[in-house]
């Protein structure tokens, strides 16, 4: 279903009012914690439509980065593609997909971690599949209080079965797995917006 919901959703992704007040200023910060000059290898969870992909380009400028965009909806991927042919993108869900060979300096994956099936899988899977002081940025729409969860409620109408987890939930769910609590980061600063919080964790070396 929710899959389904995606592939409806594409062809108007790229123009819905919540780019301009949550999906773009959440990708800005993500690249706030992603350095600029020295050559990266970047996962994105749920590419969508490969947005964080050109911003990555701009970011990078003349740095060579390496990039991976997975999404389980075909017809994001197939806008992804029509507007980025030279990238990597893959048909594959966040909920089966595995650790490679290849690591990853940053695993980024933006609001799409509340549609997972196996939320705590996909933590340590991500940990597995980076590299040693590598960092999993997860940027999510979070409830953490009445107004969060009303608003929350709406959205769910238009795309089901989401889990928008609290920042304590969140904490909680990757202490096992990262060794402590995550960095939370509050996006968004308007009271007319539910809560957008940049969770981060990172690799230790040898962990």
């Amino acid at each position: 279903m929710t899959r389904n919901a995606w592939n409806f959703w594409a062809r108007y992704y790229d123009r819905l009012w919540v780019q301009r007040f949550v999906l773009k200023p959440t990708r800005r910060e993500i690249l706030k914690h992603i350095s600029p000059t020295k050559p990266t290898s970047v996962l994105d969870v749920g590419c969508g439509t490969g947005q964080l992909y050109a911003d990555l380009c701009r970011h990078f400028n003349s740095v060579p980065f390496s990039y991976l965009g997975i999404d389980p909806s075909e017809r994001m991927l197939q806008k992804a593609r029509e507007k980025h042919p030279d990238a990597n993108f893959k048909h594959v869900s966040a909920d089966t997909f595995t650790a490679s060979d290849e690591s990853h300096d940053i695993i980024a994956c933006c609001n799409a971690f509340p549609y997972f099936d196996d939320q705590p899988g996909f933590l340590a899977r991500s940990k597995s599949m980076l590299s040693d002081d590598g960092s999993l940025l997860i940027a999510q729409a979070s409830v953490n209080s009445l107004y969060d969860a009303l608003v929350m409620m709406c959205v769910k109408v238009t795309v089901p079965r989401a889990r928008y987890c609290s920042r304590r939930e969140v904490a909680a769910m990757g202490a096992p797995v990262f060794g402590g609590p995550p960095q939370a980061i509050r996006i968004n600063r308007s009271p007319l917006i539910p809560s957008i919080i940049l969770f981060k964790w990172q690799r230790a070396e040898g962990s």
